[in-house]
């Protein structure tokens, strides 16, 4: 599937999505749909690699908030079980 195939396929399913006004404490407003969709999809972490995302509290205390956790892969990595 080509990006052009990807981009209408989203503009298909778009009215389908449910939409989360946020406006979240970032530095990276280029972030802010990266919680959008966290949010609206109930996930329970971002996980990212992204230093001046890990590093900044006030986003990772409005996330804790709403039930999302930052983490960074390593992070992620050590509490995946082992086996």
């Amino acid at each position: 599937m080509g990006p052009e195939n990807v981009t209408e396929a989203l503009a298909l399913l778009a009215p389908l999505l449910p939409a989360v006004d946020v406006d979240p404490p970032l530095r990276d407003r280029t972030d802010v749909p990266v919680v959008a969709g966290a949010l609206a999809g109930r996930a329970e972490a971002i996980v990212t690699g992204e230093a001046g995302f890990v590093a900044d509290a006030s986003p990772r205390g409005w996330l804790r908030a709403r039930g999302v956790e930052v983490m960074t892969p390593p992070e992620l990595l050590d509490r995946l079980p082992s086996g």
